[in-house]
């Protein structure tokens, strides 16, 4: 009997009780104390297909992309993880803004991978990890909230 992973991220698989990397066990899932409950639950998706909406230049080599997906699990804070055709590594990207299923991201072409993002146009589909991080609580800043981010890790601050 073959027994299906509950949680598939690139070749990490989470099952009952342990985590297995490329079908190898990797360590318990007791002992991953940043596994969030959810993830077990498969309440949270995590790895989901955006489509792009936008993608514009804000200045020479600043960009933002809109995309549109499923955006429940994302909260402040939070950053995703694109996966890019061609490219062995994906790219950490912050989350700029959020509204229904539009997801905002804010991003610097320096190098391969961001600057074959910046070619990308409206329509294509991208494979994305959500709901990284730790994010924020917008209801316990208070009134006056203190932010700190420079460069473009700004845009998550709005």
């Amino acid at each position: 009997m073959k027994i299906n992973p509950i949680l598939n991220i690139d070749n990490i698989n989470v099952y009952e009780h342990i985590v297995y990397l490329l079908d190898k066990p990797l360590i318990p899932v007791s002992s991953l104390k940043a596994l969030d409950k959810k993830l077990l639950n498969k309440k949270l998706k995590v790895k989901q297909d955006f489509e792009i909406t936008e993608n514009i230049n804000l200045t020479e080599n600043v960009l933002r992309m809109s995309l549109k997906g499923d955006t429940e699990g994302i909260r402040a804070g939070q950053f995703v993880n694109i996966k890019l055709d061609g490219f062995y590594l994906r790219r950490p990207i912050s989350v700029c803004d959020l509204c229904g299923d539009c997801l905002t991201i804010i991003y610097k072409a320096v190098g391969k991978g961001t600057e074959a993002m910046a070619k990308m146009r409206t329509g294509k589909k991208l494979d994305i990890l959500t709901g990284l991080g730790n994010g924020f609580d917008t209801s316990a800043s208070g009134e006056n909230p203190v932010v700190i981010g420079g460069g473009v890790g700004v845009p998550p601050m709005f």
